[in-house]
C-alpha cells in the first residue's frame, strides 16, 4: 500500500537528498529542475508569497517517487486565485513526478490531495505529450478531479540523432555588406562551457560571463529572466555537471549566448539572447547552428528550445511540442471564497 508524506519546509528535504538523487537518476527524461538543487534554486528566487508542498510517495517505508508542488497566487480574469502547480520558472518549462514509477507516484499524490482540505482554488499540472502519455489526465480522473485541458505554450525539440533535411552551414553576410568591409566572419568564435561537475573537481565560476549575457537582448519574452536567477542556475548546474553555456563572440565582444542545462544528452534551453544593434548576420542563427554542429560531435540526443525556433525548424528534424496544462478548479464554499478575497485585499501587496 502506498503512503504519502508531505514536506512544507525546504530545509527538511536535505534529510532525503541521497534518495532524491537516486530517484533522479532513475527518472525518464529528467532535467536539472528535477533535482533537489534545482528546486532550491527555484525556492531562493520565488519563495515569497508561495507555499512549498513536496509529496513523498512511500511503499513499505521506502520513497518510490516525489511530486514537487508549490502553492502560489496568480491573477485571472475573475481575480486572484491560489494555484497548486509545479515549481516552474517559465511557461515553456515542463516538470513531473521524480522516480522510475511516475504513474504510481502521480496517482497516489493526487488521491492524497483529493482527500485533504483544499487550500487551493486551481490544481494546474503541465507536461508535454511525449513525456506524459496521458498519465496526468488519467490520474486526475481516477482521483475524482476532473481535468480541463489547455495548451499553455509551444516548444521546439530538435532530434540530433536524425539526419538534417539540409546542411547546417554557418550563415555569411551578403555580398553588399562584404564589399563595405564589414565582414565579421573571420573574427567570430564559438565557445561551449560544459564542466563535468564538482564530483570530478571540474566546475567553473561563470558569474561574470552570465552577467555579460544578461546585458544582451533576450531572444524572446520567455528568455527574459533576472540575471540573478541565471547566475544561480549556472553556478549550481556547473557544480552538478549539468551546465551547457554557449557563447558567440566577435573579437572580444560577446554578441550572442544560449544558457542551457543538460542531462543524459538532452539539452534544455533556459535563456538566450543577442546584441540589440544592427549586425550583418543574425548572431542567434550562427550560434544555434554552431551549437547543433558541436552537439552532434558530442553525441547529444536532443535540444529543447524555449518557444518556437524558426532557425532550426527549416534545417533539422524538429518536433513542435505543445505544453498541455491540465486544470481542475476546486468547488469552495462561498464563505471560504469571501474569506480568501478579504485576506488578499488586506495583503501588503494590495496596500502598496
Amino acid at each position: 500500500m502506498l503512503q504519502v508524506v508531505e514536506i512544507n519546509a525546504i530545509e527538511h528535504l536535505e534529510a532525503i537528498r541521497l534518495r532524491w538523487t537516486s530517484l533522479h537518476y532513475e527518472t525518464t527524461d529528467a532535467s536539472f529542475f528535477h533535482t533537489l538543487d534545482g528546486l532550491n534554486v527555484y525556492w531562493r528566487h520565488f519563495r515569497h508569497g508561495q507555499r512549498l508542498r513536496v509529496l513523498l510517495v512511500h511503499r513499505d517505508g521506502t520513497i518510490i517517487g516525489i511530486l514537487p508542488l508549490v502553492l502560489r497566487r496568480e491573477m485571472t480574469e475573475t481575480g486572484p486565485v491560489d494555484v497548486l502547480t509545479y515549481p516552474t520558472i517559465m511557461p515553456s518549462q515542463f516538470l513531473g513526478p521524480i522516480g522510475p514509477n511516475p504513474t504510481a507516484t502521480l496517482m497516489a499524490a493526487l488521491r492524497y490531495l483529493a482527500r485533504r482540505s483544499r487550500d487551493w482554488d486551481i490544481l494546474s499540472l503541465g507536461e508535454i505529450g511525449e513525456h506524459d502519455l496521458g498519465r496526468t489526465a488519467n490520474a486526475l480522473e481516477l482521483a475524482g478531479l476532473s481535468p480541463h485541458e489547455t495548451i499553455r505554450a509551444s516548444i521546439d525539440k530538435v532530434c540530433l540523432d536524425v539526419s538534417p533535411t539540409e546542411s547546417i552551414s554557418i550563415p555569411k553576410p551578403d555580398a553588399a555588406t562584404a564589399r563595405q568591409g564589414e565582414n565579421p566572419i573571420g573574427d567570430l568564435t564559438f565557445e561551449r562551457i560544459r564542466p563535468l561537475g564538482k564530483s570530478y573537481d571540474d566546475y567553473q565560476n561563470v558569474g561574470g560571463i552570465v552577467d555579460a549575457c544578461g546585458a544582451l537582448k533576450p531572444r524572446s519574452s520567455s528568455c527574459g529572466h533576472p540575471v540573478s536567477l541565471l547566475r544561480d542556475v549556472a553556478a549550481v548546474a556547473s557544480q552538478l555537471g549539468m551546465l551547457d553555456l554557449n557563447l558567440l563572440r566577435l573579437g572580444n565582444r560577446l554578441i550572442a549566448y544560449s544558457l542551457n542545462t543538460h542531462v543524459d544528452g538532452a539539452i534544455q534551453q533556459i535563456s538566450a539572447g543577442e546584441i540589440s544593434t544592427t549586425f550583418p548576420i543574425h548572431p542567434t542563427t550562427v550560434l544555434t547552428r554552431w551549437m547543433m554542429q558541436d552537439s552532434i560531435l558530442r553525441k547529444d540526443r536532443s535540444i529543447y528550445f524555449v518557444g518556437p525556433n524558426d532557425v532550426v525548424a527549416t534545417a533539422w528534424v524538429t518536433q513542435r511540442l505543445s505544453l498541455v496544462r491540465y486544470r481542475h478548479r476546486a468547488s469552495l464554499p462561498l464563505r471560504d471564497r469571501l474569506t480568501r478575497f478579504g485576506r488578499w485585499l488586506a495583503s501588503p501587496a494590495m496596500k502598496g
